[in-house]
């Protein structure tokens, strides 16, 4: 069994658009001194933007690095700043962590083999799959042209007009 555990949502500092990456090492202590340890875990992050409705906008995974030292990245950083925030004219950037637990439920540190990694990976695909049908512009590239291209009435990227009896019936057993 692979155990996960979410946490957040954690509000990202933020100025003027900007992610204020001076502000992280306070970032990640406050996180840890709520829950030691966490900082240093692994598993997958949805960064979101909070409003009326908190609207998922990319989903990332760490599987070798801790959540510190992976979700804000420069890399990550451009693409928060340039591909979300810009975009949005509201609300409040926030970050979730999914946390991959060991068998004794604590927190999972960096991989150094390949412990763990294919179910963080897994998980991955589901929660972009999951975000995709909530934000249909979520902000990921890799691993998401075959969600992009795959349609299911009542689930996922459905074309716009009514639902068939059949498609509620499945959008209300899956949500």
């Amino acid at each position: 069994m692979f155990k996960f555990k979410p946490y957040g949502p954690f509000q990202v500092p933020v100025d003027d658009g900007r992610v204020l990456t001076k502000e992280l090492k306070k970032f990640w202590t406050e996180i840890d001194g709520q829950y030691p340890g966490l900082s240093g875990a692994v598993g997958c992050y949805i960064f979101a933007i909070s409003s009326k409705k908190t609207k998922p906008w990319y989903v990332g995974k760490t599987e070798r690095r801790s959540f510190k030292n992976e979700a804000f990245q420069p890399h990550k950083l451009l693409l928060y700043q340039n591909d979300v925030m810009s975009k949005t004219a509201r609300g409040v950037p926030v970050i979730y962590l999914i946390a991959r637990l060991t068998s004794a439920g604590k927190l999972r540190k960096a991989a150094t083999g390949n412990q763990g990694v294919m179910s963080i990976g897994r998980l991955e695909q589901l929660l972009m799959g999951n975000c995709l049908r909530k934000n249909p512009d979520l902000a990921n590239k890799k691993d998401m042209s075959y969600l992009r291209r795959i349609t299911v009435p009542g689930y996922l990227n459905e074309t716009a007009g009514a639902r068939t009896r059949e498609a509620r019936a499945l959008a209300d057993l899956i949500g």
